[in-house]
């Protein structure tokens, strides 16, 4: 009978057990998808939207083989942000897609693709990620929030400078761009603390577009272009520099961590959890009465 008993109470602690691992599978196994604030992740359809501007580069230039190789990086980039599109946007991620079909139709699939066929398809891309872009809501811009993405902004003007001097004006151009899409996102909140600030930011870039986006790309003067954007670099530091020592506009904001554990994935792990060594613990105490 006692034998009975013990091996009674060892199946049902080893079913509490059980169940407590259940939870603990359930909260592992629970997909995990931090989710991304609208700042973070415009920076990182910045980065899409960037390397389709170098494949329109490549493909205006015909060279298509670079054109190929950037396209794939931007596919490469758009597998990891898609769902966050979609979850956002599902009308979005359905126009970017289609675009993208007509990337591969244009580029991606013709042993000699037309260069002009090519390029379009991919304008066409740029302006659905664009659009989806401007979806982002605008962000809550405290002082520690607006130095961080005036950082971000600056290495792209420090990418269009690198690129000048490699020679490379089409990626320069890209670089620029890239800038210049982040700044209309950033720039009411640099208005908002100091006009003077802001007025300099705007006639270095005045400076930058006259050197390197007017002129034809085999007379743009690579020195006058290099010194507009060494100015527009300054500007954009003495300002970084300034807004770290005013008085703080307020906390620096709190994004999610990649691989947080999701809400409804910790409730299954506790809920399991909980209800495993309960019965244990109700098992222990019966065993010791006995």
């Amino acid at each position: 009978m006692n034998t009975m008993r013990g091996a009674s109470w060892l199946w049902k602690a080893g079913t509490c057990l059980v169940l407590a691992m259940f939870g603990m599978s359930l909260a592992t196994a629970a997909p995990v998808r931090a989710e991304v604030d609208d700042a973070t992740f415009y920076r990182q359809v910045t980065e899409l939207r960037v390397l389709v501007r170098e494949t329109i580069a490549a493909a205006d230039a015909g060279d298509i083989a670079m054109a190929r190789k950037r396209y794939q990086a931007y596919d490469e980039s758009w597998d990891k942000y898609e769902d966050a599109v979609k979850d956002r946007s599902g009308d979005a991620y359905r126009s970017i897609e289609d675009a993208m079909d007509g990337v591969k139709a244009a580029l991606g699939t013709p042993a000699s693709p037309d260069k002009q066929k090519a390029s379009d398809a991919l304008r066409a891309l740029a302006r659905q990620i664009s659009t989806f872009a401007g979806t982002l809501k605008a962000v809550p811009l405290d002082d520690a929030t607006l130095t961080q993405q005036m950082g971000v902004l600056n290495g792209f003007v420090q990418g269009t400078f690198q690129a000048l001097g490699s020679g490379d004006v089409a990626k320069a151009r890209s670089q620029y761009g890239a800038f210049d899409d982040g700044w209309k996102k950033y720039e009411d909140g640099v208005r908002d603390r100091s006009r003077d600030f802001y007025r300099s930011i705007e006639d270095a870039m005045d400076g930058v577009k006259a050197a390197l986006l007017t002129p034809a790309p085999g007379s743009v003067d690579k020195d006058k272009a290099g010194a507009a954007l060494k100015a527009l670099d300054q500007q954009m530091k003495s300002f970084g520099g300034w807004l770290q020592v005013r008085p703080a506009a307020g906390a620096p904001a709190s994004l999610p961590r990649n691989g947080e554990l999701p809400v409804s994935g910790s409730i299954v792990f506790i809920v399991g959890a909980g209800i495993g060594l309960l019965g244990l613990g109700s098992m222990l105490r019966r065993a010791a009465s006995r």
